[in-house]
């Protein structure tokens, strides 16, 4: 079991390498958004998050890969459990507090390399624009 995931590892990080920041950002985005969701993924999801951060020209469902292999590419999401935990309680709230935005500088510091798409600042307002509407983004079963 663990050699699968070791595998499955591998190969995302040689993918991530040679695709394009644009793609990247795709993965980094709906993986993250999935984690949030505690990996419970739906097409509604799906499109409501390429609605606001305009992901994928063609389809959503691209989309749907990321999110079910969340747990994966943030192999270290137990080390940011509590940044996360913090982001989540931000959901009803219409902007992000000073302690959300500090745990988003932490995710983004434990980002792996392979998967960042552009700089740390970059990165950074596209997660505030996530936890800014995570109400439209979170708990959709």
């Amino acid at each position: 079991m663990q050699n699968t995931a070791f595998t499955k590892n591998i190969i995302l990080k040689f993918l991530l390498g040679i695709l394009p920041n644009r793609m990247k950002r795709m993965v980094y985005l709906s993986s993250f958004t999935a984690i949030l969701n505690d990996n419970k993924v739906n097409e509604e999801i799906c499109q409501r998050l390429n609605g606001i951060m305009h992901l994928c020209n063609k389809t959503d469902k691209s989309m749907k890969l990321p999110m079910e292999l969340s747990n994966v590419i943030w192999a270290n999401k137990e080390v940011l459990d509590d940044n996360i935990n913090t982001i989540k309680k931000n959901i009803s709230k219409t902007t992000c507090s000073a302690q959300c935005i500090k745990d988003m500088e932490q995710i983004i510091k434990y980002t792996p390399t392979w998967l960042k798409y552009d700089d740390d600042e970059k990165i950074l307002k596209d997660l505030k624009v996530i936890c800014n509407r995570q109400n439209k983004l979170v708990n959709i079963y």
